[in-house]
């Protein structure tokens, strides 16, 4: 029974806590936060796009010029 009260009481902290810090946001403030989001998800986009492009171009000469390595 101690485990959970101990969870309702861990879980209520965390939801008030959540929701006093998005409530001191501003409208612009969460337009910053998007963006930086937005920013960090397009640079891994670009990441995971240039690795995938080297790896099918190392592909396309191993299978052109066969494996010499």
């Amino acid at each position: 029974m101690d485990d959970k009260v101990g969870g309702v009481i861990s879980s209520t902290t965390w939801s008030g806590a959540v929701m006093a810090v998005t409530g001191t946001l501003t409208l612009t403030d969460w337009m910053a936060v998007v963006g930086c989001l937005c920013a960090v998800g397009g640079y891994v986009s670009n990441v995971l796009h240039k690795r995938e492009m080297r790896r099918l171009a190392r592909l396309e000469i191993e299978l052109k010029y066969g494996n010499k390595g």
